[in-house]
């Protein structure tokens, strides 16, 4: 049985990008409000400092639209 309650969801099966964004029950009983996110089909780069973690992800902007990061893109340019 699964402890997450899946908040978002996308996948795209021609590019093989997506995310989940979701809560897990267990954290919730820790008294954590935390919101996790899993993201598929993306490079990205990690390191690790004294400073703590750090992560570059490379996405899509079309995900990044997706996940509510960005407005959507006007594909036709600007308006005047």
């Amino acid at each position: 049985m699964s402890t997450r309650c899946t908040l978002k969801h996308d996948h795209d099966t021609t590019t093989g990008v997506g995310f989940h964004l979701f809560t897990d029950w267990l954290d919730e009983c820790a008294g954590l409000e935390v919101v996790s996110v899993r993201l598929e089909g993306g490079p990205f780069k990690a390191a690790c400092t004294s400073a703590g973690m750090s992560i570059e992800l490379t996405l899509p902007r079309t995900l990044v639209e997706k996940l509510g990061l960005l407005p959507a893109h006007n594909q036709s340019g600007p308006t005047t």
